[in-house]
């Protein structure tokens, strides 16, 4: 599917279809540091009711164009309604990044809320938890009111099957510590995920730049290489590393921006006499001279042994690399 262009004020986050209990700050960092070295992240996922988009996957994404102050994002828009997101993003949410405890079994309850009459073992597999955590929760939830006892449950393979009669409540014992809580475990040979570790749902993946893109809308080069695949000298090659400096003051640039427009929208007398659309356009420039004076190709007066050109670097930004001659 073709992902739209939305405005980011249009994107629904507040129908509980976010699974996890809470954003990771990190993670939202990390994509806007991504971003603003011109990283292209995948689309986020919303469901279309006729009304609202409800987001349904990439929430630690839209925190980060929210924080680069990005008034617009691509969306791979699906049909459907609130419940159709939710029910999405359980089964999104189990490839990114991974699931604290609390987000698992805050994960459970949602399923067993949505679709009730699935059994445990295909809420299981749509989660990514153990059958015996969905089982234990079901269990919780039936005792407790918040959804009834269903005799028939459907399968994986889309049969009924009996679910028999409720289970009664076992004697009191102490509650168990939710780290003793069963999920699923590596299979034999498979790496053990760690935290703040990222894997194909919500990794951001580069993308080449559509012509005519910003200069700070370029892909990330190969490590050793630069934008333009040419390899790079030792002390060329510690200069791009630099880049992720750059990247941090841009980040900054987005929150000054961001905290600022949440005080004139407040009304903060503070900023009574501040001229916001200048403040807007000066900030922006700001941001776009910044980020255009990053290492981008090795220079191609000199390639790399340094001269005037490129102030004997041995690299120049892109907006310099654009006005090479053309036989260079």
């Amino acid at each position: 599917m073709r992902p739209t262009i939305l405005p980011l004020s249009k994107l629904r986050r507040d129908g509980d279809t976010q699974v996890r209990v809470e954003l990771d700050p990190a993670t939202v960092l990390h994509y806007s540091e991504l971003m603003a070295d011109g990283v292209k992240l995948p689309p986020v996922e919303a469901f279309f009711d006729g009304t609202d988009y409800w987001l349904s996957d990439g929430f630690h994404r839209v925190g980060a164009y929210e924080k680069l102050c990005r008034v617009t994002i691509p969306v791979i828009v699906r049909k459907g309604v609130r419940q159709d997101a939710a029910w999405k993003a359980l089964e999104s949410n189990k490839h990114g990044l991974p699931l604290t405890t609390a987000d698992r079994i805050n994960a459970v309850k949602k399923a067993l809320a949505l679709r009730p009459e699935q059994s445990d073992r295909q809420i299981a597999l749509h989660i990514g938890v153990h059958h015996s955590t969905v089982s234990k929760y079901r269990h919780k939830a039936e005792s407790g009111g918040e959804i009834s006892h269903l005799p028939k449950r459907k399968g994986a393979d889309g049969k009924t099957y009996d679910a028999g009669s409720p289970k009664a409540d076992p004697a009191p014992v102490a509650e168990p510590d939710v780290n003793d809580i069963p999920f699923d475990a590596p299979q034999k040979g498979e790496p053990v995920p760690q935290p703040g570790a990222h894997s194909s749902t919500d990794a951001p993946k580069p993308q080449t730049p559509a012509s005519g893109d910003d200069d700070w809308q370029d892909t990330l080069p190969d490590t050793g290489r630069d934008f333009l695949g040419n390899k790079l000298s030792p002390s060329v090659a510690a200069d791009f590393a630099r880049r992720a400096e750059v990247n941090a003051l841009l980040v900054k640039l987005g929150e000054i921006k961001a905290q600022i427009a949440t005080a004139v929208e407040a009304k903060d007398p503070m900023f009574n006499f501040l001229n916001w659309t200048a403040f807007k356009g000066e900030i922006g420039m700001a941001y776009r001279r910044l980020a255009a004076s990053r290492p981008y190709a090795v220079c191609p007066w000199c390639a790399g042994d340094g001269c005037q050109s490129c102030y004997s670097h041995g690299w120049v930004p892109k907006t310099v690399y654009g006005r090479r001659p053309k036989e260079l």
